[in-house]
C-alpha cells in the first residue's frame, strides 16, 4: 500500500491522539505541559510540506546567577570550577534544567545543564562573603560550561508561540507601550488623523 493522502491522515489522527494522551498523562503527574495546535492542512503534501506546530511543549526551570567575573565564553572562564548552586535550596525544589551565569563585566553568559551532572560535580562547603557564613555548594568543573547559543537553540522561539494551544502571554514579555505621537490608526473604529497639509 502506497503513501496515500488517506493513509497519511489516518496516521496523523493516531499520532495526534497519542500526543494528547501523553501530554495529559504528564499533566496528571503535575508537570507543566502544553499541547501544540493540531492542524490538518487541507492541501498538505506529506512528501514536501512542513507543519510548524510542535507536538507538545514543556516548561523547564532556568536558574540565573550573576558573577562579578570577566568571561565571554566557556573557553575564557577564569577558574577551573564553578559554584553551581546552594545545596540547601536545591534540596527543596525541582532541579533546574540549566543554570545560567552572566558576567557583570562583559554581559556575556554561559550555562550548565543538569543532565551533565556526574561524579566530577562535588558538594563542598564554601564561605559566602555576601551572606557572611559557610554554605554547602554544588561545584562543577568549568569544562562543563556550555556556549549561550547552545541553550538558545534548544528553547522554543517566541515567534512560534502561535502554534501552542492555550494562553502563552507569560512567555511573550511585555508589549511595548503605544507611541502616542504615531499618527497611524490603532484599532478598529479609530479614525486616522486628518492631514494638516
Amino acid at each position: 500500500m502506497g503513501w496515500t493522502k488517506g493513509r497519511f491522515l489516518s496516521v496523523l489522527k493516531t499520532a495526534h491522539q497519542a500526543e494528547r494522551a501523553w501530554v495529559e498523562t504528564q499533566r496528571d503527574r503535575g508537570l507543566a505541559m502544553a499541547h501544540g495546535v493540531k492542524l490538518v492542512m487541507p492541501d498538505h503534501n506529506p512528501r514536501k510540506d512542513f507543519c510548524p506546530t510542535p507536538d507538545a511543549l514543556a516548561a523547564v526551570q532556568l536558574e540565573i546567577k550573576v558573577r562579578s567575573l570577566a568571561f565571554t565564553s566557556p573557553a575564557d572562564f577564569p577558574y577551573p570550577t564553578i559554584f553551581v548552586d546552594d545545596l540547601n535550596g536545591l534540596s527543596r525544589a525541582a532541579t533546574p534544567f540549566a543554570w545560567i551565569y552572566i558576567s557583570q563585566k562583559t554581559g556575556a553568559w554561559v550555562w550548565l545543564c543538569s543532565l551533565d551532572r556526574d561524579e566530577s560535580w562535588t558538594e563542598q562547603t564554601q564561605w559566602d562573603s555576601m551572606r557572611g557564613y559557610n554554605v554547602p555548594m554544588l561545584v562543577a568543573p568549568s569544562r562543563c560550561l556550555r556556549h549561550a547559543d547552545q541553550l538558545c537553540g534548544l528553547l522554543f522561539p517566541a515567534e512560534s508561540l502561535q502554534w501552542v494551544e492555550g494562553e502563552t502571554g507569560g512567555f511573550r514579555g511585555a508589549e511595548p507601550a503605544a507611541d502616542k505621537c504615531d499618527p497611524t490608526p490603532r484599532g478598529r473604529g479609530r479614525k486616522a488623523p486628518k492631514d494638516p497639509g
